[in-house]
């Protein structure tokens, strides 16, 4: 029984979210629609759009930031933007301290370029690759 009362809450939920959104736009689009009203009706009256031109562009600009928002809020939800910084992160990581060389590294007799992180060989005094001096 848990189990059906579980899906219909998720599904009241949905409908609600979904109802909640077509009500907003419509609210959005009648805010609009009177703020372009307003502003054609006084510019034709040659005040040339005055406050309600100013409105009117506001509440485009206010528009457009609220939809990169929820395009962000979507992102972060399926995980986009966190696998984006993770790779980030990784990317940075890998050339962290390229001339710090792990045991293996150490023991091979490799030593690793501080500018660009190529392998050089040991006795060599510059990278083989970008030509910068080997300490």
């Amino acid at each position: 029984m848990n189990q059906v009362t579980d899906m219909v809450e998720k599904i009241f939920k949905l409908a609600l979210k979904i109802a909640g959104s077509i009500l907003g736009l419509i609210v959005v689009y009648g805010v609009g629609s009177y703020l372009h009203a307003l502003s054609a009706a006084s510019g034709l009256l040659g005040t040339g759009g005055g406050w309600y031109t100013f409105l009117y562009v506001i509440y485009w600009i206010v528009c457009i930031v609220l939809i990169l928002c929820g395009v962000y809020a979507l992102l972060k939800k399926f995980g986009v933007i966190d696998s984006m910084l993770n790779n980030a992160n990784n990317s940075q990581q890998n050339f962290a301290n390229p001339s710090a060389p792990t045991n293996a590294q150490a023991q091979s007799g490799v030593k690793y370029c501080t500018k660009c992180g190529a392998a050089v060989p040991n006795g060599n005094q510059f990278c083989n690759n970008c030509g910068n001096k080997m300490e």
